[in-house]
């Protein structure tokens, strides 16, 4: 078992998460509040609690953040990647030397979800469950469940179908399996404790975004891949675009879809609002591409790949869009949960920064330099 490792002093960390009443708080701020050598990737928000990847191969280890500690999950000379968290619950992919297991931190110490000599792979948690990509032979790979009274393994197919990554919310899970050629969506929903399969169809449906009991998923490929949305409490799979352009990658949140579209030229943000008019509108329209849309209630944030580096934009509670960044760097991998914006800056190395929403958001960027001169100051 690992325990977590703080990388400050308490008294430091304390200061530095916690500013004096009255004092001025930086929009922006580093993790682990200064850049250094290693890159750092995969960030992923959950409230207060941010977790993210640093450094790449065997040097690979799991690092938290939330409103009164930095931790780093991991120290253990093996790859250590992909966080997701939900809650205090953080979960990973370990390499073992051998194959791929699961690990996970409920809030003080580290252990491991699975210990066996198969592969075990992305996994997330959901409402307190934990659902991953397993392996079983002869089967191939399979979707799994912790903790379930009927058994972790959950799909055995006998064809040797593949369950790919799966994605989850509030005790739900949602992902694509590829069955002699065909690729549909499945999920596992907590209220019926039990598979379902939402799509049948021969043409293909995949990348499954999951919000509680609704999915959206992609159908189609190429210029015919539209963007659909299932309902569990009717039923309803019904189409948010038939519009003869690719539309791909759909996040939702709530009542709120969002997804790339192409609109013949670049690749736009379009967004659908369930029980607002039944309509797809967009969200950007500019002459650069617009992609990786990421939504949390009413507030939509995505990469702009503008003129010489790309930037993060985000429209807060429907507001007009407004950049977030504006600097030579690159920025990318944007998430969000609430207030709380997490993004990936490269330069010779990535860090991961964070901003929460501000009244005063234009005054973030000129922040950034004095953040970054007392961090190298450190």
């Amino acid at each position: 078992m690992h325990r977590f490792v703080p990388i400050f002093g308490a008294p430091l960390a304390a200061a530095l998460l916690s500013p004096a009443a009255g004092a001025a708080v930086l929009p922006f701020w580093f993790l682990p509040l200064r850049p250094d050598p290693a890159d750092d990737s995969h960030p992923r928000v959950s409230g207060q609690t941010v977790v993210w990847q640093r450094g790449i191969g065997s040097a690979a280890e799991i690092w938290l953040r939330d409103d009164h500690r930095i931790l780093r999950l991991t120290q253990d000379g093996f790859a250590d990647e992909l966080p997701e968290v939900d809650g205090s619950l953080v979960v990973w992919q370990h390499d073992d030397g051998t194959d791929l297991e699961v690990m996970e931190f409920d809030g003080q110490t580290t252990s491991f979800v699975t210990d066996n000599t198969v592969d075990d792979s992305c996994p997330v948690a959901a409402g307190g469950f934990i659902g991953w990509r397993g392996t079983s032979p002869p089967y191939g790979r399979d979707f799994y469940l912790f903790p379930h009274a009927g058994g972790s393994q959950i799909t055995g197919d006998a064809d040797g179908a593949d369950d790919e990554c799966p994605r989850g919310s509030a005790g739900n899970f949602a992902w694509s399996k590829l069955d002699n050629g065909d690729r549909n969506v499945w999920a596992w929903f907590e209220s019926l404790d039990d598979l379902y399969q939402i799509t049948t169809s021969a043409v293909e449906q995949s990348s499954p975004a999951i919000s509680g009991e609704r999915v959206a998923y992609v159908e189609g490929t190429g210029s015919a891949a539209d963007i659909r949305l299932f309902d569990l409490a009717d039923g309803s799979d019904i189409a948010l675009t038939a519009d003869g352009s690719e539309d791909r990658n759909p996040q939702i949140q709530g009542n709120r879809v969002v997804w790339e579209h192409f609109d013949g030229t670049n690749w736009e943000i379009d967004e659908y609002v369930i029980g607002g008019g039944g309509t797809q509108q967009p969200v950007t329209n500019n002459s650069w591409n617009d992609h990786d849309p990421q939504v949390s209630g009413d507030t939509i944030v995505w990469v702009a790949d503008e003129p010489g580096h790309s930037q993060i934009w985000v429209k807060w509670h429907g507001a007009a869009p407004q950049r977030l960044t504006n600097d030579p760097v690159d920025h990318r991998s944007p998430q969000i949960d609430g207030e709380l914006i997490a993004f990936q800056s490269c330069a010779s190395t990535c860090d991961i920064w964070l901003t929460p929403e501000t009244p005063a958001a234009g005054l973030a960027l000129a922040a950034v330099a004095a953040l970054a001169a007392l961090a190298r100051r450190r």
